[in-house]
């Protein structure tokens, strides 16, 4: 995901998000947050932090599954058969994205599963 606004030059990631167990929901925010599929991209306005961001095609896959309410599992699952990735690739595939997207303040607090 990039910043049209701000690029940085690294990014850190936590393995997983604080305290939310594989089978907590999460789900994107819903206020102040827009986003539109364009041609296999998500383009994204986050109006509480004036940001625009461009999400690429695998990111594409997990943040419609994010926009309905989804598990980690659900997310890693998804991406291991679209892209026939190794298990491991896809679990550090998916903390990474859902890591930027909580530092972003993109994601609604994980619910218990």
């Amino acid at each position: 995901m990039q910043s049209r606004r701000q690029r940085t030059a690294g990014n850190v990631y936590a393995p997983l998000i604080e305290g939310s167990p594989a089978s907590a929901e999460l789900r994107l925010r819903s206020a102040d947050l827009f986003w539109q599929a364009v041609e296999g991209d998500v383009l994204v306005l986050d109006l509480r932090k004036e940001l625009y961001l461009e999400v690429n095609r695998s990111g594409t896959l997990l943040w419609e599954l994010l926009a309905r309410g989804t598990t980690r599992s659900e997310l890693v699952d998804r991406l291991v058969r679209e892209y026939d990735l190794a298990p491991e690739r896809a679990v550090s595939d998916v903390d990474r994205l859902l890591e930027e997207l909580s530092a972003r303040d993109l994601l609604e607090r994980p619910t218990p599963g």
